[in-house]
């Protein structure tokens, strides 16, 4: 493989996962929309919340690589070639991003409710 190219990692990353490839693409969807949202409403004042969600990047990382290893029924000793292994390093980092956008999330959505 001399260049990267997007279609390989989605078929890396279907052949991985399966259908759940697709369910997880529309969690990530809805996700990024909640995030804009609360963004959007706070008018980009959200601070505060975003260090607290600092202390769940880590642990949501390395879920993210726990989970992907369980839906796929592989182990680490599976990754062969190159790109298994910088998928698995892409799985980190979105599930770092993904688990801070959540913790935002959910505690606007918790401060919305506890104003009323």
């Amino acid at each position: 493989m001399q260049e990267m190219d997007p279609r390989v990692f989605l078929a890396v990353f279907h052949e991985w996962l399966g259908p759940w490839l697709w369910v997880l693409l529309i969690a990530a969807g809805v996700l990024v929309l909640a995030f804009l949202a609360v963004l959007l409403r706070e008018r980009g004042r959200a601070c505060r919340r975003l260090c607290r969600a600092q202390w769940f990047a880590i642990p949501g990382g390395v879920l993210a690589v726990v989970a992907l290893l369980w839906l796929s029924s592989a182990r680490l000793s599976d990754l062969a070639a190159p790109i298994d292994w910088l998928l698995l390093e892409a799985t980190f980092l979105g599930g770092l991003v993904a688990s801070s956008m959540v913790v935002v999330v959910v505690t606007a959505v918790v401060d919305i409710f506890r104003l009323r």
